[in-house]
């Protein structure tokens, strides 16, 4: 697993504030995905000791005690990618919420470079100007963070159908702009734009079960994971273009029965407009 960085960078830069903005926001998706990898290998853990571990070759031997010290680590991970998630948000919120411009003009030092601040006044005022024109507003509204979490945490059982269920995510949520039906299992986009969707699911056992993000009751394909044989952990992180009213559901499927989340992160939600 390699550690994410940002080619062609060094202490001695001139950027504009747009860069820099574009900067922190790859930054804070790289963090994201090594997250996201980070879960996977967790679920791989799980899966080396009950000898399920695709190519691994072998029969476990791994008694209850060990397997619940592992489940204990695996847990604390889980929860530290959770505070972890929470902490992302609230820098991508911080830094979505910056003001259009300084009301200071002139360069700003950065080490021995230097950050432009952007256009003069003159220039920005003729841009303002003509966008209101174009939309036919006499003010343009503020930019706004659009963002949504939820989370099921309460190790709810699912009685699950092969057709697929949603998963109600009403605990711990977070939500900007995105809103959710009465049954917290469907999450509504205001606006288009490319968001970045994560999901974590987690089963107290491993079950023949598979999950995908559902957009407008249809499943959205680089979300799918379908397992080949029992798997109890999926997570995953993609890129979607949205339209404004698109309805985001978390759902498991493939399998009749029960199926148990685990408690704590049981089954998680982010949803970023980038």
């Amino acid at each position: 697993m390699s550690i994410p960085g940002i080619p062609n960078i060094d202490p001695k830069i001139t950027i504009t504030r747009d860069d820099a903005v574009n900067l922190l926001l790859s930054a804070m998706a790289m963090e994201q995905l090594s997250l996201t990898q980070i879960l996977a290998v967790e679920g791989d853990k799980i899966k080396f000791a009950l000898g399920t571990l695709p190519g691994a070759g072998y029969e476990s031997e791994v008694t209850m005690d060990e397997l619940m010290t592992i489940d204990n680590s695996v847990k604390e991970t889980l929860n530290t990618a959770i505070r972890l998630e929470m902490l992302l948000q609230s820098r991508l919120e911080t830094l979505l919420q910056l003001p259009e411009r300084s009301e200071e003009r002139g360069p700003v030092k950065l080490f021995s470079g230097v950050v432009e601040t952007g256009p003069s006044e003159e220039d920005e005022e003729e841009e303002i100007h003509t966008a209101r024109e174009d939309f036919g507003a006499s003010e343009l509204e503020p930019v706004m963070a659009i963002n949504g979490f939820g989370a099921n945490t309460r190790g709810a059982i699912l009685r699950v159908v092969k057709e697929g269920i949603p998963i109600p995510l009403s605990d711990n949520q977070v939500l900007q702009g995105i809103f959710t039906d009465e049954e917290h299992t469907a999450f509504t986009v205001p606006v288009d734009g490319n968001y970045l969707i994560t999901y974590v699911i987690q089963f107290t056992e491993p079950l023949p079960i598979h999950a995908r993000i559902m957009i407008n009751e249809e499943p959205y394909i680089p979300t799918v994971i379908a397992s080949s044989g029992e798997q109890f952990s999926f997570t995953n992180t993609v890129l979607a273009s949205l339209a404004a009213g698109d309805e985001i559901a978390l759902q498991v499927y493939g399998f009749d029965g029960e199926a148990v989340l685990q408690t704590g992160a049981g089954a998680t939600l982010t949803i970023v407009k980038l």
